[in-house]
């Protein structure tokens, strides 16, 4: 059937009334009732994609997972199924650089509904901007040593939208005069949902709650900055661990240290007014909008959460 021969190739999903072309560096599987794979054989852009970031056993895995469930249907729904799934795999695939996320779309047909599962793998080395509609997420969160963390699913349905506000804010182009940043800024106040803020970046709850007793660093939290032109060096202190994080503005995509140590993707930006503004996306594919400017003698540090809209803002003033 024709709808077969376009999902053969993993590259469109066909659903009871529409078909879903995947963009460059995603690929999807659709899991039929009683867990059945459409089409039955691997496509051949999910087998490349596997080949190319060393993930042809975890993919085999998978598979094996998604087989072994069938049997346990009777125990639980097939999406219950699929979600046990998608948390076994999401941090395997991770590693890969794979986000990996469970997507299902329910259309009306005539009198009745029907609804069209399918996991969806994008590859986050060279589609960092990435989120399939009607998708849910399986996201980890850090403990205190180790302890306490925990995982969650959620629908992500939402951040769609929000990514391509963050894409468009990335995309454009400012001529004008660029801002000057450079100097020692120590971090007196803050708005917004500090907290909600944390737990969307993976801290866990027991170092956001001793975040919050110490009023998240106010007085002590730096950003030390050494700029020439389009070229950064921002040294963070007082946080949750010491990093710096380098990056040339206007250069595209560039690896680097986040505000909490980890490894992260920028791609940095002048904008409107001479604003700086990036995208900072994590090994997950976390994505968060990153806007610095000045009000004034004070430079303010605006971050944006795709996962729930979380909006902080820390003010700075020089040391």
């Amino acid at each position: 059937r024709e709808g077969a021969r376009g999902v053969s190739d993993g590259r469109c999903i066909f659903t009871a009334c529409s078909v879903l072309e995947l963009p460059d560096g995603v690929v999807g599987i659709v899991v039929r009732d009683g867990l059945e794979l459409d089409p039955p054989d691997t496509p051949a852009a999910v087998v490349k994609l596997m080949q190319k970031l060393e993930a042809a056993q975890d993919f085999e895995d998978f598979l094996h997972a998604i087989a072994d469930a069938k049997g346990k249907t009777e125990d639980a729904s097939i999406e219950q199924q699929c979600r046990d799934v998608l948390v076994t795999f999401t941090e395997r695939f991770a590693s890969r650089s794979i986000d990996l996320y469970l997507c299902r779309k329910t259309e009306q047909i005539l009198e009745s509904e029907r609804t069209t599962t399918w996991f969806a793998f994008v590859d986050r080395t060279s589609n960092v901007k990435f989120v399939p509609p009607d998708a849910f997420k399986a996201t980890y969160t850090s403990g205190f040593l180790g302890i306490g963390g925990g995982i969650s699913v959620h629908a992500v349905a939402a951040e769609d939208a929000k990514a391509q506000e963050i894409s468009a804010h990335a995309a454009r182009e400012w001529t004008g005069p660029k801002g000057n940043f450079a100097g020692t800024w120590v971090n007196t106040s803050y708005e917004g949902d500090m907290d909600g803020f944390l737990a969307s970046s993976g801290v866990g709850y027991l170092i956001r709650s001793a975040a919050s007793t110490m009023n998240y660093g106010m007085g002590k939290f730096e950003n030390i900055i050494r700029q020439d032109g389009d070229d950064f060096e921002i040294d963070i202190r007082g946080g949750r661990t010491d990093c710096t994080m380098k990056f040339k503005v206007g250069a595209g995509e560039q690896a680097t240290s986040g505000m909490f140590g980890e490894d992260v993707t920028v791609n940095p930006n002048w904008a409107d007014g001479g604003l700086l503004e990036m995208t900072v996306v994590d090994a997950k594919g976390t994505q968060m909008l990153q806007r610095r400017y000045m009000e004034g003698e004070t430079m303010v540090v605006h971050f944006l959460t795709r996962s729930n809209d979380v909006s902080v803002k820390r003010f700075f003033v020089r040391h």
